[in-house]
């Protein structure tokens, strides 16, 4: 790796990896003009220190979290819809990441929770879909390691000096974006969490970019992702 975003406490480099091993890799920086017109219209991406990393959504695959209590009804759904379901096992509580005392209204929505991964039409995987947690098509990059991105629930900013929880909390509501609290492991305070359920008005890459792009009042942003050599949070 050519760089590394900031040096941090065990627990959170692994959040780290899953950015740093994306944004510093040769290969995977992609100008607006070098993006293949073929697959444009599907093409978005997300933010590597104000860089564009170009990734191209896939129509067939898709990420899933749901609530352990649901993992029967889903497992039956998917059999009777004729989807493939694998990869589920349970993923851990994102309270893990927040300082006591910051957390948010959202902080515990996402306890006792499961993920999976779901391959079939997006017709035949939408009802499945709509009665999960959150859900994001899978993604992979334009050009690079030709390798699979999911975006899991959660994504972050970097608050400016002079941005509030308030105005976080109003930008929150305005998308449906739930909010978990400060960060625990970095060493600076203005590091804050979020998660998209499937109220949302995006996966978490989609509103990692509009928190970025609609205020003046984050650094930056970026949501969780699992692939590319990257760990699993």
């Amino acid at each position: 790796m050519k760089k590394v975003i900031k040096n941090h406490l065990a627990s959170m480099v692994v959040l780290l990896c899953v950015c740093t091993l994306l944004y510093t890799t040769s290969g995977c920086r992609h100008s607006e003009e070098n993006v293949p017109p073929e697959v444009k219209s599907d093409t978005t991406y997300f933010y590597a220190e104000d860089e564009k990393v170009y990734v191209v959504k896939m129509h067939v695959k898709f990420y899933m979290e749901f609530y352990a209590d649901d993992e029967q009804r889903i497992t039956d759904e998917c059999a009777r819809r004729g989807i493939l379901l694998y990869n589920v096992y349970s993923k851990s509580d994102l309270t893990r990441f927040v300082v006591e005392g910051t957390e948010g209204p959202g902080a515990h929505i996402f306890d006792n929770r499961m993920m999976g991964y779901l391959e079939g039409s997006y017709e035949q995987c939408t009802d499945v879909l709509s009665s999960a947690l959150y859900w994001s098509p899978v993604y992979y990059l334009v050009d690079g390691e030709s390798c699979e991105l999911r975006m899991t629930t959660m994504f972050t900013v970097i608050l400016k000096t002079s941005t509030t929880v308030q105005q976080i909390a109003e930008l929150a509501e305005k998308n449906a974006v739930e909010m978990l609290g400060f960060d625990k492991y970095d060493d600076t305070p203005n590091w804050y969490h979020l998660a998209c359920t499937h109220r949302s008005k995006g996966n978490s890459l989609e509103m990692a970019n509009l928190f970025y792009e609609s205020s003046d009042l984050f650094e930056t942003a970026w949501p969780t992702m699992i692939g590319c050599g990257t760990i699993n949070l």
